[in-house]
């Protein structure tokens, strides 16, 4: 008996699907796929970062280059106005991007590179086998591209040593909430969190803390404290940790913390907290002080919550810019005990 075999040599495991078909009779209106994106897409970095890279290396990016401004025709790099705005030379060859990848910590020199376009540059980044140093190189990304936009449309001129301090922090920030999803959850599981409950009896714990953040731009008063935040939540999740580690230094064993911030209460019952820029670390730091004793959170409406509210006002708009115990002095939070 004779047997015939037959296998469709355009699968990759030798089987017809109509997919595999429809795809071979329109290959003229696909573009070969590029390794570039198998590489892209199995990084360890935020989604916001890979998109971000995704733009560039589709040459989705809005440069002088590409676009054909009405009666306007310079086309020079806004950065250092010597040669074209294309990617490899705003994220590469320009002297602005090199200080920048020079003096990040990879202590990169772009200029020794033999690179001609960006996929082999960004190919070349990718390559390391350190998570670390391809997290920086995506923030390292984001704030050229941060920078050249803040002077096209703002005028503002860049600073470098502001840029590396936020590329530090953005990075550390970045690998941090990647590294801790695990471990948020398991502290969430674990800490003595109280059940939602619309009402607490205060006279069932050792103290009871009334928290709020005053917050106006990038100031926040907390208290009678003045700190810098980069969110309402973040301010309000600072004042929460004050709150939790004054509570540890006086050694009381059960307290309720009470405050008008709803996403706060509701992320710290949950132990988790949705991906919120600059609140991460806070948030962290609050679940680690939550495992320590018997914590319970409590929602209340803000005008019940106006003696925290003024303290918190009062140090934003006084710049009190450190905690005051003296005899006199307003507490940092109000503790109803």
């Amino acid at each position: 008996m004779k047997v015939i075999l037959c296998l469709w040599k355009f699968g990759s495991n030798g089987s017809f699907s109509v997919k595999n078909a429809y795809l071979l009779s329109q290959q003229s209106r696909f573009h070969c796929e590029k390794p570039v994106w198998k590489v892209l897409w199995k990084l360890k970095l935020h989604p916001r970062q890979s998109v971000f890279s995704w733009r560039i290396l589709s040459a989705w990016l809005p440069l002088k280059s590409r676009l054909r401004f009405q009666g306007h025709d310079d086309k020079k790099c806004a950065l250092c106005g010597n040669e074209a705005e294309t990617e490899i030379h705003v994220f590469c060859q320009c002297p602005f991007a090199r200080s920048i990848w020079f003096l990040s910590p990879w202590g990169l020199r772009t200029d020794t590179l033999s690179v001609d376009s960006f996929e082999e540059f960004f190919l070349w980044l990718c390559s390391s086998d350190d998570d670390w140093l391809v997290e920086v190189s995506a923030c390292v990304l984001e704030a050229i591209w941060r920078c050249r936009n803040e002077l096209v449309f703002q005028g503002k001129n860049p600073s470098t040593a502001l840029i590396l301090k936020n590329i530090a922090s953005r990075a550390a920030e970045f690998s941090q909430i990647l590294s801790s999803f695990g471990d948020a959850a398991q502290l969430g599981g674990e800490n003595r969190l109280s059940e939602p409950v619309q009402d607490f009896q205060d006279n069932l714990f050792d103290a009871c803390f009334y928290v709020d953040a005053s917050v106006v731009d990038n100031a926040a008063g907390i208290g009678v404290s003045l700190c810098t935040v980069s969110s309402v939540l973040e301010a309000e999740l600072t004042a929460i940790l004050t709150a939790l580690e004054q509570a540890w230094a006086d050694n009381y064993q059960t307290i309720l913390i009470k405050s008008d911030s709803k996403v706060a209460v509701e992320a710290l019952r949950l132990g988790e907290l949705p991906l919120a820029w600059g609140s991460f670390p806070v948030f962290k730091a609050c679940l680690k002080f939550v495992s320590m004793f018997s914590v319970s959170f409590q929602f209340i409406k803000r005008d019940l919550n106006f003696l925290a509210d003024y303290l918190a006002s009062q140090a934003r708009v006084n710049h009190v810019s450190q905690m005051s115990y003296l005899l006199g002095s307003q507490p940092p939070f109000v503790v109803d005990m």
